[in-house]
């Protein structure tokens, strides 16, 4: 159940504002929802959410077609979005020089507004009390509504937090929404023989989202034959042994819990219960916590084989992963309640970030997963990976070679080693950004198989 509203641009003048303008000119944030009905902050899609960050709740979609808007608000639906939905009508129908616009089909005037708020509050305040009736009668265990940053099972418990009311309803929504957490997605793989597993993936220190029982968020026509999460170090462990190592996490939901795992406890399940996914094998597992990348191997590379380049190069693709992640707003609280000026540092040209790795006591030459946020560390733990084809120190040895050419590269005087020679300025650090924007592309969008 919805409300739909066409606004058509009737001034011809009048300039069609982008999404992000939309979101800008009316305080909201947006996103796309990928096919995990997740959200994926501050880009854009056919058809993107925009919610109140202050008060977040189900959030609407607003789509763009030649001069039309299309809004759609699904019900049922909190006060404070409700309003919200009705304050970008008026405002969007002013700006379009629109003097009226259709409502489910039907046309309306912006004056209307006020009754449509009315209206809207009274189908969202009867569809919860249905959706009270259908769980307290046992028509229905758990029903799931999508909502702006992530999913939610609603069953009993969450029901009498709700209380058959739009007010109990968005105060119940902004507050599960308002949590810092990663909601866990799986992904999916085939063994030799056909059979396909999914695997879940767990940070470090990462509050993260996952179901009591592992389902697929999504429909696919794929017979899923066990489940795994995958701890750092490629620690993968059986689904179930995983859920009763995580007795204590907090609730999410009825059929979700929050799991934050310790450096410290991820050991211990890895020791106790690793296995290898294809066979299905018991392996020897184990954790000490998680360093990407250490400026102590590159430098050694340099001093070892008395490379003609200067030692600081050991940092310039740390350099550039960091630079890319903070703007990408993806450093860790700790990390930046440490050090408050990092993203002002970043983009001064005085500064050399490679120094900073170098000197400063929070890095120590390294980049660690402690330093990212949940979905930094998620991306870094994919990403930034050595001995792959596709990893991060393959897409710079490849830069290398695109920049200095194959038969260059290939010169004994850089010793396999010519990615230390790349200048470190601005060309350097456009083209693997550009790089990483299209892993990071590819990561937020796998194949099903």
């Amino acid at each position: 159940m919805s409300v739909n509203i066409d606004i058509r641009r009737q001034d011809p003048h009048a300039p069609m504002p982008s999404v992000p303008e939309l979101a800008a000119l009316t305080g909201l944030a947006y996103g796309r929802i990928d096919r995990n009905y997740k959200l994926v902050p501050g880009e854009i899609d056919e058809d993107t959410t925009l919610f109140d960050p202050g008060c977040i709740g189900r959030g609407f979609e607003v789509a763009m077609e030649e001069d039309v808007y299309h809004l759609t608000l699904p019900l049922p639906s909190t006060p404070c979005e409700i309003d919200r939905f009705y304050t970008l009508v008026k405002m969007l129908s002013l700006r379009l020089g629109a003097t009226c616009f259709r409502r489910n089909g039907q046309l309306a005037l912006p004056e209307d507004c006020d009754g449509f708020i009315d209206d809207d509050y009274a189908a969202s305040e009867q569809a919860l009390l249905q959706l009270d009736n259908a769980i307290r009668s046992g028509e229905k265990t758990h029903i799931y509504v999508f909502a702006a940053m992530n999913p939610i099972d609603l069953a009993l418990p969450e029901i009498d937090a709700i209380a058959g009311t739009p007010e109990g309803f968005e105060d119940f929504l902004n507050r599960t929404q308002q949590k810092s957490i990663w909601y866990a997605e799986p992904r999916f793989f085939r063994r030799d023989d056909n059979t396909v597993f999914g695997v879940y993936t767990i940070a470090e220190q990462v509050p993260t989202v996952v179901g009591l029982v592992p389902e697929l968020p999504f429909p696919a026509n794929i017979t899923v034959d066990s489940w795994y999460v995958m701890l750092p170090e490629n620690n993968v462990v059986p689904y179930d042994i995983f859920i009763n190592f995580s007795e204590e996490a907090d609730v999410y939901d009825s059929r979700h819990i929050i799991v934050k795992l310790s450096e410290s406890m991820i050991n211990t399940i890895a020791e106790e219960a690793a296995v290898d996914p294809m066979t299905q094998a018991p392996v020897q597992g184990g954790y000490r916590g998680h360093i990407i990348d250490d400026i102590r191997g590159h430098r050694d590379k340099i001093c070892r084989k008395h490379l003609n380049t200067e030692t600081l190069a050991a940092a310039s693709h740390m350099a550039v992963f960091l630079l890319w992640i903070i703007r990408h707003d993806m450093l860790s609280d700790e990390l930046l309640a440490e050090r408050p000026d990092l993203p002002a540092l970043a983009e001064d040209t005085a500064v050399d970030l490679r120094t900073l790795i170098r000197d400063d006591p929070l890095f120590d030459g390294r980049l660690k997963a402690s330093h990212f946020n949940a979905a930094g560390r998620l991306f870094a733990l994919a990403y930034y990976v050595f001995d792959t084809d596709d990893g991060y120190p393959a897409c710079v040895d490849a830069f290398a070679e695109t920049c200095l050419g194959k038969d260059a590269v290939n010169d004994p005087l850089y010793q396999d080693e010519a990615y230390l020679f790349l200048p470190y300025d601005d060309a350097y650090i456009r083209g693997l950004s550009e790089a990483i924007d299209e892993a990071y592309e590819a990561y937020l969008s796998p194949p099903l198989i």
